[in-house]
């Protein structure tokens, strides 16, 4: 469905993705300043692992994880689940694409 959309440049099913995936943490991150989004974007370049991820965001890793636990919270998606993964890489990709759009 998502490639539907991106083949037929339906943006509008694109941003729906995006909210119902990532909307949730952008929410939380303009309201409390947080860095949920940069985060999941880090551990995903990191191929998650989490040493290297703590580095690259130059946090501890116990805050890396709490980070993590609060970005399943919040989407209510387990991040062991490569499901789940795949569908949030994806929306951060999405959300890359929508940002170069202009806006309507």
């Amino acid at each position: 469905q998502l490639l539907l959309a991106m083949k037929d440049h339906n943006f509008e099913d694109l941003q729906r993705f995006y909210e119902q995936t990532i909307g949730p943490l952008a929410e939380h991150d303009d309201r409390k300043q947080g860095d949920l989004i940069r985060t999941l974007n880090g551990f995903f370049e990191a191929n998650g692992n989490l040493a290297k991820a703590a580095q690259d965001l130059d946090v501890h890793r116990n805050t890396l994880v709490y980070r993590l636990e609060r970005i399943s919270e919040l989407t209510d998606m387990d991040l062991n689940d490569a499901d789940n993964r795949l569908m949030l890489h994806l929306a951060l990709k999405i959300q890359r694409v929508l940002a170069t759009l202009p806006t309507t």
